[in-house]
């Protein structure tokens, strides 16, 4: 990974970790509506990151959002299961364009990028509400709660995305 590119990951990083630390995990909507947005983290990797690299940032991230929220390590295991789950994606976006280095919406195409954050979104979502409160009873109400809020989640990374690229384009 070129030095450019490990800044500019850095620095992402840092801004979307400090927008849900310190807004986001204040905001609840409704009942049990929160958005994780912290998620694009992940979802805007480098494709050619090590993949051991990845799976340790992504616990950090987790770790920092767990103990800022007073949880006890379910973002880290939602965040780090989501990474392992990215490395297998990642790995056949590559196959496919081989020249694909960056994910965004301007590299990969709309259709392509969105399906690929709606999926890495969700399995985070469903796996942070199965370990807060995994009740066989409940399953249809964390299943729902999952899609409400990876939805949630995937506005707020479709926002940050089309942002950023209209950014790029007038710096350009």
């Amino acid at each position: 990974m070129s030095g450019k590119l490990l800044r500019l990951t850095a620095l992402r990083w840092a801004y979307i970790l400090a927008i849900q630390i310190f807004l986001l995990n204040n905001v609840l909507l409704g009942t049990y509506l929160n958005p994780y947005f912290y998620v694009l983290i992940v979802i805007l990797f480098p494709l050619r990151i090590n993949p051991i690299s990845s799976l340790l940032i992504a616990f950090i991230t987790g770790l920092l959002v767990d103990l800022m929220m007073s949880t006890a390590g379910i973002h880290a295991a939602a965040l780090t299961a989501t990474a392992y789950l990215r490395i297998g994606l990642g790995n056949r976006i590559q196959r496919r364009n081989s020249d694909l280095q960056v994910v965004s919406i301007a590299e990969m195409g709309f259709s392509n990028f969105m399906v690929y954050a709606a999926i890495l979104c969700f399995v985070h979502h469903s796996l942070l509400f199965i370990l807060d409160s995994f009740r066989s009873d409940e399953i249809f109400f964390m299943m729902g709660r999952s899609l409400v809020s990876a939805s949630l989640s995937m506005i707020l990374i479709l926002l940050h995305e089309l942002f950023s690229q209209s950014g790029r384009r007038h710096v350009l």
